[in-house]
């Protein structure tokens, strides 16, 4: 992998990294409404995303564990 092409991905992949963590901060945001918050949305009143947090959480951890060093040692 060419040195540039190497910076470009440890970029894309920075910015994936935070992109899950910002969804799933959003997630954590609508787990947290309640009452009248949810009221006339009973989707989110019966909902909770923890498996999906958690999936995001996990996918972000790997990226920056693996992957991410990975490209840092060929770049």
């Amino acid at each position: 992998m060419e040195k540039e092409d190497a910076k470009n991905l440890e970029k894309r992949v920075e910015k994936a990294i935070h992109s899950l963590r910002e969804v799933e901060g959003f997630l954590l945001q609508l787990d947290s409404l309640s009452g009248e918050e949810t009221q006339g949305l009973p989707y989110l009143e019966e909902r909770i995303f923890q498996n999906e947090r958690n999936a995001l959480l996990d996918l972000a951890e790997e990226l920056a564990e693996k992957i991410l060093p990975e490209i840092r040692r060929n770049a």
